[in-house]
């Protein structure tokens, strides 16, 4: 709700959307999950965060178990299922995830191994790589 003359000021302001491919953890040091509440109000909101945050990793967790597959690998998988077309790029999954390429570079070689993915050649760029779902 935006703040507007004769409401208190310590209502919070209406929060901008924050972009989706940023890291939990980037959004909740930038604020910009907290936005210009009061302090109480950014304990509870930052709370509230955390708690959804864990509830998600919860889901992913109970979700890949019962498939063999890790967190991390079914992230992955939902990275490159709501992808264009030509996929994404080891890069574009490792920013999008907030973890280092090697770190993509090993689940995509274990969901190679499974047939779930596969990379192909950029079209645009033949020395980069990415990766699609099968």
């Amino acid at each position: 709700m935006a703040v507007t003359p004769g409401r208190s000021p310590r209502r919070c302001r209406r929060l901008e959307s924050p972009p989706i491919h940023r890291p939990r953890q980037e959004l909740f040091a930038s604020g910009a999950v907290v936005g210009s509440c009061s302090r109480r109000g950014q304990r509870k909101a930052a709370a509230a965060v955390r708690s959804a945050s864990q509830a998600v990793d919860r889901l992913c967790s109970q979700g890949a178990a019962g498939r063999g597959l890790s967190a991390g690998a079914l992230d992955v998988l939902v990275r490159l299922g709501a992808a264009p077309d030509e996929g994404l790029s080891i890069g574009e999954l490792a920013r999008a995830g907030g973890v280092s390429s090697r770190n993509i570079t090993g689940l995509v070689d274990t969901l190679e191994r499974d047939h779930l993915v596969k990379r192909v050649q950029d079209r645009h760029d033949r020395r980069s790589v990415r990766v699609r779902t099968v």
